[in-house]
């Protein structure tokens, strides 16, 4: 086990062909628990204080749910559950809501469908819930790749995970490839 790489600042603690932790060189820390080849939790420090956990469940080895624990980050504390539904056509049906706390005043609770190409969400259309809205927006994130791989390809389990919250590389950290260019589109109806 050993400091294994860095990325723009970011140290990578890797065991064969699992992550342990990972950095951002800012003061943020994740830790990574296995059971198997599959992740279970992962920890998320602000220096040496833990900050917000996540806690995943998987179905035919395919993410079920991911619970978000959040304690203090940012002045906020909430606790919410993503569940995701596996179709046909290789797109994932996400849910996202609140189960305790409360949010920084922007809702974070919604649905949404993820597009996958080649290991690699190309779209993120998300919906999200807004109690007495006079108006509804839809969230689109596109993403682009070069051909290179990730750093994490070769990782066990992160190309299981999606829309990770909140950690330093966060979105598709768990692409096959590099992103190369976002675009965020907004809808409002």
């Amino acid at each position: 086990v050993g400091l294994s790489g860095v990325n723009r600042g970011a140290g990578y603690e890797i065991d064969g062909d699992k992550l342990i932790q990972c950095g951002d060189g800012a003061g943020f820390t994740q830790k990574y628990t296995y059971s198997g080849n599959l992740i279970y939790k992962i920890e998320v420090y602000a220096n040496t204080t833990l900050s917000y956990y996540y806690d995943i469940t998987y179905d035919n080895n395919k993410i079920k749910t991911l619970v978000c624990t959040v304690d203090q980050f940012l002045g906020n504390s909430f606790k919410n559950s993503t569940t995701y539904t596996h179709n046909s056509d290789g797109t994932v049906d996400y849910e996202i809501k609140l189960l305790s706390g409360k949010y920084d005043g922007s809702s974070k609770d919604g649905k949404g469908k993820l597009t996958l190409l080649n290991g690699n969400i190309v779209k993120d259309d998300f919906f999200p819930t807004i109690e007495n809205a006079t108006f509804y927006k839809k969230k689109t994130m596109e993403y682009s790749y070069d051909s290179k791989n990730n750093w994490c390809k070769n990782i066990k389990g992160l190309n299981l995970l999606y829309n990770l919250q909140f950690l330093p590389t966060y979105g598709n950290q768990c692409a096959q490839n590099n992103i190369t260019k976002i675009t965020q589109l907004e809808e409002i109806y």
